[in-house]
């Protein structure tokens, strides 16, 4: 039996990994209408890649997401995966998880 907070956390984990997907779509569109920049295309490659890493989000991940994440309208949740997302590849300094994590913590505190 899953405890509420169990169940937050995998909701989370999905959202996140939901955003990341469409992210990684919304790159692939780009790439096509700019072929000549392999930059989108590599997003797109590294974003998937990060939603299927999601399921290694941490307890201490979790607990610092937790506010937002039960906090946050989900129209405000999705806006700041959706901005942490495009940064994948352009701004974000790495491609790790643990990367995206914290462009998304920044994000939430903005």
């Amino acid at each position: 039996m899953t405890t509420d907070t169990e169940q937050d956390k995998d909701d989370c984990i999905k959202s996140i990994a939901f955003g990341l997907n469409r992210a990684a779509n919304w790159r692939d569109k780009i790439d096509g209408r700019y072929p000549g920049d392999p930059r989108n295309a590599l997003a797109a490659e590294c974003l998937r890649e990060l939603a299927i890493k999601t399921t290694e989000l941490s307890d201490e991940g979790w607990l610092r997401l937790r506010p937002a994440f039960c906090g946050l309208t989900v129209t405000r949740w999705r806006e700041a995966i959706a901005q942490s997302g495009r940064q994948v590849g352009f701004y974000q300094e790495g491609t790790s998880f643990p990367c995206f994590l914290k462009t998304l913590f920044g994000v939430l505190q903005s």
